[in-house]
């Protein structure tokens, strides 16, 4: 089964021969209709499925003319009706009532920013001794940072107003931070000048650190360690530079994402808009997954397999080694390695060249559409198969 990103991507390789305009306009209609579905209570997965397979959907799309995408055929005007004119006091009266609706609109605003703003200010709870080992972070539009405790003590800081709150609480080794909305609505509540939550921890090893943020970057320093880490941004960037052993997860609708130093088994990363850069890591599997914007990986060495897929955006990696299987994907845009290797490699690129050089001898088989193909002569080492429609394909 697909997810929405997955869905999109699929889609958007069997449309590529759209306008530029159409073929945008035609992603946006179907990733709405799939928010539609899941918004009256479907799962991602029961969405997709309902909207359909991305590769009848694209026959039928690329049937049509260009004009009759699927936001559907352009209807023509229709002839404006006959208006009377409006009397004297019937435009007096809509004046009056503009006027009043305006005059309400400022005093919320005002009151908003009076309230909501101006009242703003840091609160700090702490959690001395506390044997904390695992961290429940759920910030809203905050920034969130992870910080080193210069006095050892576990401590929590944030930006709270008269209609933002956070509860801060710990259960059992489990510190729980959660930011909920309190007293009268505010128009500026959410929307805070300065807005962040600092955690501030002993420098030690923790069990799992889980994050989300609906509007807010995410900041983890190499000074801590945890055994899983996953972390969920709607709209912010990441960066995560501490050390994981087991599960690393980093899933990021819109916004930069950046790891290093991190070892862990397996690293997952999923991001819809944005780039996504690796470097310095010893993980076990790595499974990229990037809907809009580059890839670049460098020191990158995998015990296991690493796979990474791109809809529209370059594939970038240097010094990237994988003892198992290597296979990247790549819809729109080049793929080049510089001093790369793996066991065994796939790569396929469906409208760009592909490019590098590898550090041992391989098998080549090599196919370009439309293009020209220049790989070493031999049959000695594992295999590496490279595909591309469009683009050439060079390795030394």
């Amino acid at each position: 089964m697909l997810n929405k990103e997955q869905f999109l991507a699929a889609l958007r390789a069997r449309i590529t021969g759209l306008p530029k305009d159409d073929l945008e306009r035609t992603l946006q209609y179907y990733r709405e209709m799939i928010d539609d579905r899941i918004e009256d209570g479907m799962t991602e997965f029961e969405a997709v499925a309902d909207v359909g397979d991305p590769a009848e959907l694209a026959e039928a799309i690329l049937q049509k003319p260009v004009k009759q995408t699927a936001v559907g055929v352009a209807k023509p005007p229709k002839a404006p009706k006959e208006r009377k004119p409006m009397s004297g006091g019937a435009k007096v009266a809509l004046i009056i009532v503009a006027a009043l609706l305006i005059i309400a609109g400022v005093g919320v605003i005002l009151a908003s920013l009076n309230f909501g703003g101006r009242n703003a200010m840091e609160k700090e709870y702490t959690f001395a001794n506390a044997g904390i080992r695992s961290f429940v972070l759920e910030t809203g539009a905050a920034e969130v940072k992870l910080l080193p405790a210069k006095d050892g003590i576990c401590t929590v800081r944030c930006i709270e107003s008269a209609t933002l709150k956070y509860k801060v609480w710990q259960n059992g080794d489990t510190l729980h931070v959660v930011r909920e909305r309190s007293g009268a609505w505010s128009f500026f509540g959410a929307s805070l000048k300065e807005d962040y939550v600092c955690v501030y921890l002993p420098e030690q090893a923790y069990d799992s650190l889980w994050v989300k943020s609906s509007s807010g970057g995410v900041s983890v320093p190499e000074d801590f360690r945890f055994t899983t880490a996953v972390i969920t941004v709607s709209s912010g960037g990441v960066g995560f530079s501490a050390d994981v052993t087991e599960q690393l997860a980093i899933e990021a609708s819109s916004g930069g994402v950046a790891v290093m130093n991190a070892s862990p088994n397996e690293l997952q990363v999923r991001a819809s808009s944005g780039g996504v850069a690796l470097s310095d890591m010893r993980p076990g599997s790595v499974a990229l997954h990037l809907s809009s914007g580059g890839l670049r990986l460098s020191g990158v060495h995998c015990t296991g397999d690493l796979g990474a897929e791109s809809s529209s955006g370059s594939i970038r990696f240097s010094d990237v080694i994988a003892r198992g299987k290597m296979k990247l994907e790549c819809t729109s845009g080049s793929i080049k390695l510089e001093d790369c290797d793996a066991d065994e490699l796939y790569i396929e690129c469906t409208s760009g060249s592909v490019s590098g050089n590898l550090l041992t001898p391989k098998t080549y088989v090599a196919r370009a559409t439309s293009g020209s193909v220049r790989v070493p002569s031999g049959s000695s080492g594992g295999l590496c198969e490279v595909k591309t429609t469009s683009g050439s394909i060079h390795f030394e």
